[in-house]
């Protein structure tokens, strides 16, 4: 199959482009973000690193769950429905689609200056404090909803990039980092998002073309190990038959 990455396209946005999956190689970090995430590590079989609750995945390859946070997909829409009142997922993607979130957060620049990101080598626009804005704003009125919705989309997306580099980047993986699950379905925007986080990190984003059949593709792999090992073992009990 084929993936497509978040690779620089521009300043700020970064492209998507067709990558053949032979050229991803183990290990490689999966993250599944739906109404929570979970970030798993892939290993070729035999090369693993100690840890329990590994499974075995197709391809000669083993998994194990190594990390995850509670803030979502369903954090976006349940925070983003409390501080805009907008509870259909749809229109609340529309608002900050139309949002920045540069209003409500804190950025590096906002910090430092851009004299001293380039002493840092951070670029500007990074988030140094999300909704830190907020939090010096006295009696001042809250940004627009537009901004307040994008600001919790950049939360959610941030959170889940950060737990996936900071377990890809010590294995050598931080170009090879899949990101799939229900939040990322028909969603551009938090794609695009994921994809510029991770080159900030220093990384690149994958998504997976047929991601909404993962699932369904892992347990008919699982089922169909299964039952190849139930075979081979009944083989082995009765060699005549």
């Amino acid at each position: 199959s084929a993936t497509t990455s978040g690779r620089e396209g521009g300043a700020s946005e970064a492209a998507e482009e067709r990558v053949a999956w032979e050229e991803v190689d183990f290990p490689y970090i999966v993250v599944n973000i739906g109404s929570g995430v979970s970030v798993l590590l892939l290993e070729r079989e035999g090369c693993e690193s100690p840890g329990e609750g590994r499974g075995v995945a197709a391809g000669g390859a083993t998994f194990r769950r190594v990390g995850g946070t509670a803030c979502g997909g369903a954090t976006f829409l349940g925070l983003g429905r409390a501080l805009t009142g907008v509870a259909d997922y749809h229109k609340l993607l529309a608002l900050a689609e139309a949002g920045d979130a540069s209003l409500v957060d804190t950025t590096v620049g906002d910090i430092y200056g851009e004299k001293g990101c380039a002493a840092l080598g951070f670029p500007p626009s990074m988030t140094a404090v999300n909704f830190g804005a907020l939090a010096h704003g006295g009696e001042a009125p809250l940004p627009a909803k537009r901004h307040l919705a994008a600001a919790v989309l950049q939360l959610v997306v941030q959170a889940s990039v950060l737990q996936a580099m900071a377990h890809a980047t010590p294995r050598g993986a931080a170009d090879r980092v899949l990101f799939v699950g229900g939040f990322l379905s028909d969603n551009q925007l938090a794609r695009r998002l994921v994809a510029n986080t991770a080159r900030k990190l220093g990384g690149r984003a994958l998504f997976s073309r047929h991601a909404d059949f993962l699932g369904g593709l892992g347990s008919l792999a699982e089922t169909l190990h299964r039952r190849a090992e139930g075979v081979s073992q009944s083989a082995r009990s009765d060699p005549h038959r």
